[in-house]
C-alpha cells in the first residue's frame, strides 16, 4: 500500500470551450460532448463525472464524458481546438495543457491556448500527493530528499505523463532539493498508482483525489 510522505500543491482544473460563436436562442437543444483530457479514474477525471452530472440537470441536456488522455491533457485540448465551433463540445484539462505544454514543448503544440480557447471558469482547486510504498526506507519527505541525495537515480517517481502538472512539480523539486530523482511518467494518474502499488517505481506524485482511498486502506 501507499503512504503518504507530503503534500506538494494545488492543481489548476479549468474548463474550456472553443472560441466564441454566435448561438441561437433554443441552444443547447441536444448532447453536449465533455472532453476529459486524463486517462479514466484520475482526479480531472472524477471531478469530469461529478460536473457532467451537474450541467445536465442545470442546461436539462445529456453530458456525456469523454476520456481523451494523452499528451499531459494535450490530445483532449487539441481534439476540442479542432472541434466544429458549435459549443457542443467543452474540454475539462489541467492547467498543464494549457500553459505548462506550450512552454515545455512549443513544438508538439499545434494550438494557442489563448486564441483557440474560451475560458468558461475554474472548476477545482486541489492539493496533489507525493506518495511512497510502506517498506520504502523514508517515510517523510525530508527522509525521501536524504535517501535520493544519497543515492542518486535510485529513486524511481511516477508521474502522470510527461508536461503534466505533478511531472512539473516533481523537476521543481529535483531542482530546488538538489537530488536526481528518476521520473517515470505513465498515461495517467491510475496507471501510475497502479505501478507505486506494485512495486515498480517507488513513489507517485499526482492529484490526492485517486490516491486517498489507498492513502485510508
Amino acid at each position: 500500500m501507499a503512504k503518504p510522505i507530503f503534500i506538494l500543491v494545488t492543481l489548476f482544473i479549468l474548463v474550456l470551450g472553443s472560441t466564441p460563436c454566435l448561438f441561437g436562442q433554443g441552444y443547447p437543444d441536444r448532447a453536449i460532448n465533455l472532453i476529459i483530457s486524463m486517462a479514466p479514474g484520475d482526479g480531472v477525471d472524477v471531478v469530469g463525472r461529478l460536473l457532467a452530472e451537474e450541467m445536465a440537470k442545470s442546461l436539462k441536456v445529456p453530458i456525456v464524458p469523454m476520456n481523451k488522455p494523452g499528451a499531459a491533457g494535450g490530445v483532449g485540448t487539441d481534439m476540442v481546438v479542432k472541434a466544429k465551433n458549435d459549443g457542443y463540445t467543452v474540454l475539462l484539462t489541467p492547467s498543464a495543457s494549457i500553459i505548462y505544454n506550450k512552454v515545455l514543448h512549443p513544438q508538439d503544440v499545434n494550438y494557442d491556448s489563448f486564441k483557440d480557447l474560451t475560458p468558461l471558469g475554474l472548476s477545482t482547486i486541489t492539493p496533489a500527493l507525493i506518495v511512497a510504498r510502506n517498506d520504502a526506507p523514508y517515510k517523510n519527505f525530508n527522509e525521501m530528499m536524504e535517501y535520493a541525495k544519497k543515492n542518486p537515480g535510485m529513486v524511481r517517481c511516477g508521474t502522470p505523463g510527461v508536461g503534466s502538472v505533478s511531472d512539473f512539480d516533481m523537476e521543481i523539486i529535483k531542482t530546488l532539493a538538489g537530488v536526481n530523482i528518476t521520473i517515470v511518467p505513465f498515461k495517467g494518474a491510475s496507471p501510475a498508482i497502479t505501478a507505486v502499488l506494485g512495486g515498480h517505481v517507488d513513489a507517485v506524485i499526482a492529484a490526492i483525489g485517486p490516491l486517498i482511498s489507498h492513502v485510508r486502506s
